[in-house]
């Protein structure tokens, strides 16, 4: 992903004089993301030159430069804000006294608790770990004392480096979905050896030697299960014989029940990888492949350019590295829906076993006991909706890609907002569709900006029980008619006909993009389907 920037930089030395000045230049180019890296060395100045001197200013010096963060932050609400903790200073003035409470250490450590409480009131705010890349690139590779005394800048040329690279992750990661499925491999990536050849007693995984930086991959794999990633495996392999390993291995740290699918065989990836997001209802741009054959790697690019493939180095003992400089599962913020996939992935498996052995459609649904719990949109779901039309592709009516700024400033301007959370007598399958109706003119007229749902729910009726509510809700507060927009997507072809199955006329089209109208008097609404049962909150 690459973005045309324009960039506003703020003034040298005084981080939070723009972002107060309503008539700066900061403020005249209404900024979709800011970035604030206050120095804590400078904030907390005279306790960073003199620890000893100045040790009763500590709390009152504390107290101001998080107000000052603070005063800025809430100065930014309509933007995205990546805020920068402090870094830990090398040895100073203290020298072994550094490690005590009352180092400067301490009061940075903090310095960024507080920092930390002060995002969590802020949805609009992301914590920027430039702690931790100081960390670890190294402090005096990081800063150039030369640099400060010619240029006031404290940034060696590789720091400047490190922190472009890292600040451009940060803000890819904020503007593109998250990848939902890792597709492994089995021998010589989640395990050393060829299963094949060696046997399962012959692979090397936990134990000694080799086999530790597999067990060590298998746990950071098993961390980005428990951030919302689903594993699954695409192996070529006896598929009786790789099972046994999966399961009595005693190395093994995933087992059968960690994978969401698995496809052993003597097929190729490629065609593994299509069956696993079509199981999973992904795109294959949610997926990506990891492999430690080069060959394979490639294979897969050349045949499946949607698939990211992640290359791994020779030696296992850099997998993990390179797994966690990837980037493609980063996300801002980890919602509800994120923690518990795996769950919800094992409940609509659950649905089509049941789906397979159901008379009909219709009874099907009627059995399932469906309820949506449909509310107006607060701050705490803010983020799933910006979540949802980021990321949904498939269900996506007008494939806006609203954000958690642009949904805050439209709802203030008298947007209204539905969020729609589904569940069954199989389970909870959490906050799974976001309408948005925007008022026109006089209010007689309202347009419904954008409607998503998750893929995993299509076909359950919810995203008619969401516009019923939309179109009733609007009805209350003075709409006559309401209008839908359709924009023509490569993958949204499932919801083309949906204004049309509604009730909707077509208004107006051109290039892809489609108005449709209805009106809507007390006795021409939309309407839920009937085995739906509405809880409004």
């Amino acid at each position: 992903m690459s973005f045309a920037a324009q960039v506003v930089v703020g003034s040298f030395g005084d981080f939070d004089r723009q972002p107060l000045d309503p008539e700066s230049a900061f403020h005249r180019a209404r900024p979709d993301i800011t970035v604030l890296l206050p120095d804590c060395h400078d904030l907390l100045a005279p306790i960073f030159e003199a620890p000893l001197s100045n040790a009763g200013q500590r709390e009152s010096l504390l107290d101001h430069a998080v107000g000052r963060v603070a005063t800025v932050i809430a100065a930014l609400d309509s933007s995205r804000v990546l805020l920068a903790n402090g870094s830990y200073p090398p040895r100073n003035a203290l020298g072994l006294q550094e490690a005590g409470a009352t180092s400067i250490g301490a009061l940075v450590a903090r310095y960024n608790q507080r920092l930390v409480e002060l995002v969590v009131r802020h949805p609009h705010v992301e914590l920027f770990d430039y702690a931790g890349l100081v960390l670890e690139e190294g402090y005096r590779e990081f800063h150039d004392p030369r640099m400060w005394a010619h240029a006031r800048m404290r940034v060696s040329g590789l720091g400047v480096r490190a922190l472009a690279h890292s600040l451009s992750h940060a803000i890819v990661a904020g503007a593109r979905p998250p990848k939902r499925c890792l597709v492994l491999d089995l021998d010589g990536t989640l395990w050393g050896g060829t299963l094949g050849e060696d046997g399962i007693g012959g692979v090397a995984v936990g134990g000694e030697g080799v086999g530790v930086a597999f067990a060590a991959f298998q746990r950071e794999l098993l961390e980005l299960r428990a951030r919302g990633v689903l594993l699954a495996v695409a192996s070529k392999n006896d598929a009786a014989e790789a099972l046994e390993a999966i399961e009595r291995h005693p190395g093994m740290l995933i087992r059968r029940s960690d994978l969401a699918a698995v496809r052993i065989g003597w097929g190729s990836k490629a065609d593994s990888l299509r069956e696993i997001a079509e199981e999973l209802g992904f795109g294959l741009d949610a997926v990506a492949f990891v492999d430690d054959s080069p060959h394979e790697r490639e294979l897969v690019r050349s045949i499946l350019p949607e698939v990211v493939v992640i290359d791994l180095p020779a030696d296992p003992a850099g997998y993990v590295d390179a797994l966690r400089r990837c980037g493609l599962f980063d996300t801002p913020r980890l919602t509800q829906e994120d923690l518990q996939r795996q769950r919800l992935v094992t409940d609509e498996q659950a649905r089509q076993e049941l789906r397979g052995t159901a008379g009909s459609v219709e009874a099907y649904l009627a059995s399932l006991e469906v309820e949506a719990e449909i509310a107006l949109l607060d701050e705490a779901t803010l983020p799933r909706a910006a979540q949802l039309c980021a990321k949904t592709n498939q269900f996506n009516l007008a494939l806006q890609r609203f954000d958690l700024a642009a949904l805050r400033q439209l709802a203030a301007e008298g947007a209204i907002g539905l969020t729609l959370r589904a569940r069954d007598r199989l389970g909870d399958a959490g906050l799974v569709a976001f309408a948005l109706a925007w008022p026109q003119g006089d209010t007689a007229e309202w347009h419904v900006l954008e409607l998503v749902m998750s893929c995993r729910v299509i076909g359950r009726g919810l995203e008619s029980a969401l516009l019923a509510e939309l179109a009733a809700k609007v009805r209350a507060l003075g709409a006559q008619t309401l209008v839908g927009l359709f924009r023509e997507g490569p993958r949204n072809g499932v919801c083309a006909d949906f204004y049309a199955r509604h009730g909707f006329v077509l208004r107006s089209q051109e290039q892809g993009t489609a108005w449709w109208q209805r009106s809507i008097d007390e006795d021409d609404l939309p309407i839920a389907p009937s085995y739906i049962r509405i809880v409004r909150s």
